[in-house]
């Protein structure tokens, strides 16, 4: 929920709590957590809903790079169980694919297995690249911003992120709409909105939020003092994952003390690809 309000143009004028009016980077993490507390405060915290809060746990759930964001969460809800809900508690985290650790860190994380090593460029190498295209100016900025997908073939990327020989045509069709309408639904400025997310992430982000095994250590010593360590993580992840490999959500599950769920004939899309296993599976944590 709290990523979705990355659109502040759009989005946050119409909320009557007023997020529009605060003081920070809209496109940022630090600002898509904060804004989590006032949301959930407003749909679980008002009215009769209060009165049935009492002893009430409450589990971050996130796909892929809002795994962090998750965690994050779940540490100052403990750390500041006045974020939340009166009578709610952070319980844990479920984390589906989850694109946490740091590529610095750990240079594999993010390598596929089937890559040829000898033709694909080093990782450091492609953020660098990254980097610079984010600190060119808007004006060269944008344009490759709307070439990279104008350009691109919406429905193969999407393919690419699945396991495609087990989804129907129809649902592939499905899939892509539902990850391609939102550059309809604010045509005009979805790339000032993708530059500045990964601009905050990438350029400018704020330095007192951990990352990669720093943050996953910081979250387990955070649930470890609570006693609830043990049922307080889940890692979901696909089985053929090309963009988060299993290996890597083996290594987080693995440093967090959980188990890694893995779910078969599954990419990097398991809510999608393999929903009811994908539910059952947080449903099994949460529901134990």
């Amino acid at each position: 929920m709290a990523t979705a309000l990355r659109r502040p143009e759009t989005l946050a004028p119409k909320l009557s709590w007023g997020v529009s009016k605060w003081r920070r980077d809209p496109y940022s993490s630090r600002f898509a957590v904060e804004a989590l507390w006032p949301l959930l405060n407003t749909v679980v915290g008002k009215g009769d809903a209060a009165n049935s809060n009492a002893n009430r746990p409450v589990y971050f759930v996130e796909h892929s790079a809002g795994g962090p964001l998750a965690l994050r969460a779940l540490v100052e809800s403990v750390t500041d169980p006045t974020l939340l809900p009166s009578g709610m508690y952070g319980a844990g985290c479920g984390l589906v694919a989850p694109a946490v650790l740091d590529p610095e860190e750990d240079p594999d994380a993010y390598n596929n297995d089937d890559d040829d090593d000898s033709n694909s460029i080093p990782l450091p190498v492609r953020i660098a690249a990254f980097k610079t295209i984010l600190s060119l100016p808007d004006a060269f900025s944008m344009k490759l911003a709307r070439r990279m997908v104008d350009n691109r073939n919406m429905t193969q990327a999407l393919l690419n992120q699945t396991v495609s020989r087990v989804l129907s045509s129809q649902r592939v069709e499905a899939l892509v709409e539902k990850y391609t309408a939102p550059l309809r639904e604010f045509s005009s400025d979805w790339d000032t909105g993708l530059l500045n997310v990964y601009r905050a992430d990438f350029l400018r982000e704020d330095t007192e939020l951990l990352n990669g095994r720093k943050l996953l250590s910081e979250a387990q010593r955070v649930m470890r003092n609570t006693g609830r360590e043990d049922a307080a993580f889940c890692v979901i992840s696909g089985a053929e994952d090309g963009v988060v490999p299993l290996r890597s959500s083996q290594r987080i599950a693995g440093l967090l003390g959980c188990k890694c769920v893995e779910i078969a004939q599954t990419g990097h899309l398991p809510m999608d690809e393999t929903p009811d296993e994908c539910a059952q599976s947080l449903l099994d944590f949460i529901q134990p």
